[in-house]
């Protein structure tokens, strides 16, 4: 559960406009100071980087959305959710259930 939490809170906020480093950060430190039992690090470091290469294809503000966006003349809203935005979706539930279904690879 744990895992799956830090993925949607760095999808989220993410949405929301906060750059994935900053909550990737914030998020690791939280996770390294307070401890899980019985987590192995590993999970919770494949969740922040999954949730990060998640919403990054998403973020209107970033410069890859932005930057193509110049190219086709259309708007980063376009690039990012309308086009981005299935890829972005498909690959969180992916990676969640790659880190929630496979608890042997993480110990």
């Amino acid at each position: 559960m744990t895992v799956v939490l830090l993925i949607m809170t760095v999808f989220l906020t993410g949405l929301l406009g906060i750059h994935p480093m900053i909550s990737v950060v914030l998020l690791a430190e939280v996770v390294i100071r307070i401890g899980v039992d019985g987590l192995s690090p590993l999970a919770p470091g494949l969740a922040l980087a999954g949730g990060w290469s998640s919403i990054i294809c998403m973020r209107l503000a970033i410069t890859a959305v932005v930057y193509a966006s110049s190219i086709v003349r259309e708007r980063p809203l376009t690039i990012g959710l309308r086009w981005n935005g299935l890829f972005g979706l498909v690959s969180i539930l992916l990676i969640a259930l790659i880190v929630v279904g496979r608890p042997a690879l993480m110990s």
